[in-house]
């Protein structure tokens, strides 16, 4: 029942006031959960992070950023981690340091082409903070259409830009059921015998 991504930018530019009570009302009731969801037993609680499509610098250090910090202290004060996922492209707010003010404690994906705009991985994890835990990059482009030796190829090339780094080995997005299972079981055996 909420109003579109298009509603809440027209919302912002004809009534802030009105948009930034809205924005309130889902952060309270949103934190009021989060803090239950870790009491029963939640070890991440999933916040969605700041995509490329819609989302104006105004709008991510003016509403984004201060209401993901107070979600996610919520998580951190009841015990919790903080999972966050974007799949569109992210540059260039990756670069403007947006996603190392959010509170995340594992964000997810920092894709290259033609899956995200990441351009060079090792860049990108550096610009986050070593905190951080990444998760992802072995491209969905590999892992649908190439052969086995192609994913442990893109496979190594994340291990190498994401050395000495916490980052978990995934797809640069989930994985989809028309991947072929041999290209699952290259990334999956090419990590087990990474030597760094």
């Amino acid at each position: 029942g909420l109003a579109s991504g298009v509603d809440w930018v027209m919302m912002l530019t004809t009534d802030p006031d009105a948009y930034r009570a809205l924005c309130d009302l889902i952060r309270d009731v949103n934190l009021a959960l989060i803090i239950e969801v870790v009491k029963a037993g939640a070890d991440f609680v999933f916040i969605g992070g700041a995509s490329r499509e819609l989302i104006s610098p105004f709008i991510i250090e003016h509403f984004l950023i201060p209401d993901s910090q107070a979600l996610s202290r919520a998580v951190h004060d009841a015990g919790g981690l903080v999972y966050s996922h974007v799949c569109s492209p992210i540059e260039p707010f990756l670069s403007m340091g947006y996603y190392n003010a959010l509170g995340f404690d594992l964000f997810e994906t920092l894709s290259a082409p033609p899956v995200g705009n990441v351009a060079d991985l090792a860049q990108a994890r550096r610009t986050l903070p070593p905190e951080m835990c990444t998760r992802g990059n072995v491209g969905l482009d590999i892992l649908l259409t190439g052969t086995p030796e192609d994913v442990e190829r893109d496979t190594r090339r994340v291990l190498e830009a994401t050395r000495g780094t916490k980052h978990i080995v995934a797809a640069s997005d989930y994985l989809f059921y028309d991947i072929p299972l041999e290209n699952v079981r290259a990334m999956a055996r090419t990590v087990e015998q990474w030597r760094p």
